[in-house]
C-alpha cells in the first residue's frame, strides 16, 4: 500500500514522515514550489521536535518525496490524506472551500480505487459533501471513498502523539474500509473508534470543546482563588486526581492559543447556531478565555501602581502560544505586546525559536537571544510561555538585572518557594503574590 498526503503543514509533514519511518512509501503536495523544494532537500520551517530529523532519514532512504503536481499525488497513493488548513470565516464558519476544490480536482485526476482519508478539522456533514463532489466529478468510475480520520495531534509533541495514539476514529459505513485503515494504523494504536462520518467529524471539534472548557473552567477557579486567598494548583491538584475528572488541561494561565482551539471553538459554536441550538457553555468559555489572555497587563497595572506604562521597559519571556513550537497564531504574547505598546510601554521579548515569526508582526520590539539581556534594565517581567529555558532560568541572579525586580508569571511556572527564597515582587495567577519587603 501506498500512501499520498495533500498539505505540506505540521499534520501532513508528520503524518507522512510517522509513515514513512514504519516502512510506507510516501508522496506530499503542496500548491507552494519553495516549501516543495525545501523540504525534498530536508530543509522544514516548522519546529517540531524530532520532525527534521525523520524527514531527513526518511529522504535518504528513498520512502518520501515531494511535488507540486496534484495529479502525480493522488495518482501515486492508494489512501489520500487530506490536511489543509480550514481556516475560520468572517460568520464564524470553518472554511472546506480548500477542500471542495481538492475534491473536483482528485475526482478529474482518479486513475483506480482510492480511500480519501479528511484529517483536516471540518463542520459535521463534510464528509458526505466532498464524496457527492467527488462522485460528481469523477468521469473514470473508479471507487473513490471517503472517510473522516481526524487527528489529535498536539503541537510540540507531534512526533511522540503519532507514535502513541490513545485512539483513531475512523468515519466511514464500509467495513472493509474500515478494517483496512484500522491495519494501516495498527503500529500506531490499539484503540479504534468505528462510527460514521458526522460522529467521527463530531468527535474531534467536541474534544476541542471540551479541553477549551476545561482550561476556561480552571482560570474562572483561579480568578476564585484570587478573592479567597486559595491555591490554584493544589485546587487543580484536588479535583483532578479524582479519576473522572483527571489533571490534564486543569493547569490555570492566561488561557489558550494556537491554531485550533480558538477557532475550532469559535467554529463549534456557529455550526450549534446554524442547527438552531445555543452552545451556551463553550461561548462562556471563549468569553472567559478572552478576557484571560489580559490578566497579564493588568497584574502589571497594579503592580507597578499606574495607570499607563509610558517610559516602562516589558521584558516579555516567551512568544510561541506554548513551548517546543515556533506558532504563534492566537498566541497570547501577540495581544499583551499591542496593549503595552497601546499603553506607552517599550517591549524587550525572548523566545527560543519563535522571534522571526513576531518580528513580522512587531518590528520595533527589542528581540533578544538571552534571557539575561531581555530582563537587564527592564521594569517587569512576563513569563507567557512554559518553555524549560524560562523555567530554569537562574532568577537568584534577577536582583543584578533590575533595580526593583517585578515578575508576573502568566504560566505559573515558577515555585512560590524559590521566589520567595530570591526577595522578588512576584504575582501568578490564582495564588498568593510575594513582595521583595
Amino acid at each position: 500500500m501506498r500512501l499520498s498526503v495533500i498539505g505540506c503543514g505540521c499534520v501532513g509533514v508528520v503524518t507522512a514522515v510517522c509513515f514513512a519511518e514504519i516502512g510506507y512509501d510516501v508522496i506530499c503536495f503542496d500548491h507552494n514550489e519553495e516549501k516543495i523544494n525545501d523540504l525534498q532537500k530536508g530543509r522544514i520551517n516548522i519546529y517540531e521536535p524530532g520532525l527534521k530529523e525523520l524527514l531527513k532519514e526518511n529522504l535518504q532512504k528513498g520512502r518520501i518525496k515531494f511535488t507540486i503536481s496534484l495529479e502525480e499525488c493522488v495518482n501515486f497513493g492508494d489512501v489520500i490524506f487530506i490536511t489543509v488548513g480550514t481556516p475560520l470565516l468572517l460568520d464564524g464558519n470553518l472554511d472546506v472551500s480548500q477542500i471542495e476544490l481538492l475534491a473536483k480536482q482528485i475526482g478529474h485526476f482518479v486513475n483506480g480505487e482510492k480511500i480519501i482519508a479528511i484529517k483536516s478539522t471540518v463542520p459535521a456533514g463534510t464528509s458526505r459533501l466532498i464524496q457527492e463532489v467527488i462522485d460528481s466529478n469523477n468521469k473514470t468510475y473508479h471507487k473513490c471513498s471517503v472517510i473522516s480520520c481526524p487527528e489529535f495531534l498536539r503541537e510540540g509533541l507531534a512526533i511522540s502523539d503519532t507514535f502513541n495514539m490513545e485512539r483513531v476514529v475512523i468515519g466511514t459505513d464500509d467495513p472493509c474500509i474500515a478494517n483496512l485503515i484500522e491495519k494501516l494504523y495498527s503500529s500506531f494504536s490499539k484503540n479504534f473508534v468505528h462510527t460514521n462520518w458526522e460522529t467521527a467529524e463530531l468527535i474531534k471539534l467536541a474534544s476541542n470543546a471540551f479541553l477549551a472548557t476545561k482550561i476556561s473552567f480552571i482560570n474562572e477557579i483561579a480568578n476564585i482563588c484570587d478573592k479567597c486567598g486559595a491555591d490554584v494548583t493544589k485546587v487543580a491538584l484536588g479535583m483532578g486526581l479524582d479519576s473522572r475528572i483527571g489533571v490534564s488541561y486543569l493547569k490555570a494561565g492566561i488561557g489558550y492559543g494556537g491554531s485550533c482551539l480558538p477557532k475550532d471553538t469559535v467554529a463549534s459554536v456557529k455550526s450549534a447556531e446554524d442547527m438552531g441550538y445555543d452552545f451556551e457553555i463553550l461561548r462562556s468559555a471563549i468569553n472567559v478565555n478572552k478576557k484571560q489572555l489580559l490578566k497579564p497587563i493588568e497584574l502589571l497595572l497594579d503592580a507597578l501602581r499606574v495607570k499607563d506604562l509610558s517610559g516602562k521597559v516589558i521584558a516579555v519571556l516567551g512568544l510561541s502560544f506554548k513551548p517546543d513550537t515556533n506558532d504563534i497564531r492566537n498566541s497570547p504574547s501577540l495581544p499583551i505586546i499591542k496593549r503595552i505598546f497601546e499603553l506607552g510601554g517599550t517591549v524587550n521579548a525572548y523566545d527560543p525559536v519563535a522571534i522571526p515569526e513576531v518580528k513580522k508582526i512587531f518590528p520595533v520590539v527589542n528581540y533578544y537571544s538571552e534571557i539575561d539581556d531581555a530582563i537587564s534594565g527592564a521594569d517587569a517581567v512576563l513569563i507567557l510561555t512554559e518553555w524549560d529555558h524560562i523555567k530554569k532560568f537562574d532568577y537568584g541572579k534577577i536582583s543584578a538585572l533590575m533595580d526593583n525586580p517585578l515578575i508576573i508569571d502568566g504560566r505559573n511556572i515558577l515555585s512560590l518557594e524559590e521566589m520567595e527564597k530570591y526577595k522578588v515582587n512576584y504575582y501568578s495567577i490564582g495564588r498568593t503574590a510575594l513582595f521583595s519587603n
